[in-house]
């Protein structure tokens, strides 16, 4: 490859690090965008370049990746209804030929930095269009949709908010960059709190917690660390200070399981699980392979109708508008839709991707894995295997895995 050839390859990579980076917060259709000119990348690189392809293929993640893509594809095929059952579990998982890319673009220092760069103006570009839309609420905690939809925003604000925190410990920063990160913080606290999402704020208080447990705690953390918290909560208390005993309240309410949403949940749950029951014992290859994620909703409705189900339960949850195909948790309803088999492999492969099944590495450098605990925790109320969050995870996990302490680079 010749010098000009390579220089151009080098700005395609970091523009295609750019655009995937700004389109996690503000533009859904660039996360398509810019994954499919991600493979086109890859393909081209590993056809024309030897050293690109030499690197591909010697990347255990990438090719890893690469083959959960195909059994993904393969396990659809099997149990498809209908083609668009095949093609909507392809484009839900082109992350994992994206992931690839990732690994070796974040090689590069600059990508890193660009990459970090992107994702906080990409932030702030959407926490100003949803105060800016939703100006009248800005002192209310309610639910509030961002740039993306209810439960897709606000659990995207809890990934972003425990990444900040875990980012902090693998780099060095300059001060002007500290300054950003401070009212970076501030601000996705302030975005977290006023979504009104418990189950997101319950996951990333459970999994900063359990961060804290395998730190090797330094005096400078702690003090930096209580700074940082009591800047956070002045600022949205101050915003919120009407709203102290609301936002005390819905706290409080985390634990209340006797609330309309928990009930919901865990009757969507009961349905969820009697229905891959019913595919085990009389639909082995549907539970094996999954329903499809196209066909299932019907399916479910239609079982529910025939499910055995005290009749004011059932009424009740009809009046709240259930089931609608969705089971409300991303475990329950991966297995319904894209099989037991792909389920498990999925999940197998997440914890590879976070821990390499080295426990003394996790426990040295465990920021990925807190990642992937945030996703755990929320995975239990929110369906999110395979969809556009799991774009977010593996982004901000290729991010870390690319950072180690002794590589820590300072970002000016």
């Amino acid at each position: 490859m010749n010098r000009q050839t390579a220089l151009l390859a080098e700005k395609t990579e970091s523009f295609l690090v750019i655009l995937f980076a700004v389109s996690i917060f503000i533009w859904k259709p660039g996360i398509y965008v810019s994954s499919a000119l991600i493979i086109a990348y890859t393909c081209i690189g590993i056809l024309r370049n030897k050293e690109y392809r030499h690197q591909y293929l010697n990347s255990n993640i990438a090719v890893v990746s690469l083959a959960m893509f195909a059994v993904g594809i393969v396990t659809s095929l099997i149990a498809m209804q209908e083609i668009d059952d095949v093609l909507w579990a392809a484009r839900k998982t082109l992350f994992l030929l994206v992931i690839g890319f990732l690994i070796i673009a974040f090689k590069n220092e600059s990508n890193k930095k660009l990459a970090f760069y992107s994702v906080i103006a990409g932030f702030w570009v959407a926490a100003l269009l949803t105060i800016f839309k939703n100006w009248h609420q800005i002192g209310n905690i309610t639910r509030i949709e961002g740039t993306w939809p209810q439960g897709t925003w606000d659990a995207l604000l809890g990934l972003f908010f425990v990444f900040l925190v875990v980012s902090t410990r693998i780099a060095v920063f300059s001060f002007k960059t500290k300054l950003l990160i401070i009212a970076t913080f501030c601000m996705s606290i302030y975005q977290l709190i006023w979504a009104g999402g418990r189950i997101p704020l319950l996951a990333s208080i459970v999994v900063l917690v359990l961060y804290l447990l395998t730190l090797k705690l330094t005096k400078r953390m702690i003090i930096n660390g209580i700074l940082a918290a009591i800047i956070a909560i002045t600022f949205s208390m101050t915003i919120f200070k009407d709203n102290v005993d609301h936002f005390y309240n819905r706290v409080q309410s985390i634990a209340d399981v006797s609330n309309n949403d928990y009930w919901v949940r865990l009757n969507l749950w009961k349905v969820g699980f009697n229905h891959a029951v019913f595919f085990m014992k009389n639909e082995p290859v549907t539970f094996l392979f999954g329903a499809g994620g196209k066909s299932y909703g019907p399916m479910q409705i239609a079982f529910f109708k025939e499910m055995p189900m005290n009749q004011s339960d059932r009424e009740k949850l009809q009046g709240f508008g259930y089931p609608s195909g969705d089971t409300h948790n991303m475990y329950i309803d991966s297995v319904l839709k894209n099989g037991f088999v792909w389920t498990c492999l999925f999940l197998i492969y997440l914890l590879w991707l976070a821990t390499r099944f080295n426990i003394k590495k996790t426990w040295q450098q465990s920021e990925p894995f807190i990642l992937l605990s945030y996703y755990a925790v929320l995975g239990m109320a929110y369906t999110i295997l395979p969809h556009f969050f799991t774009y977010f995870l593996i982004f901000f996990m290729a991010y870390l895995h690319a950072s180690s302490l002794k590589s820590a680079t300072a970002l000016k």
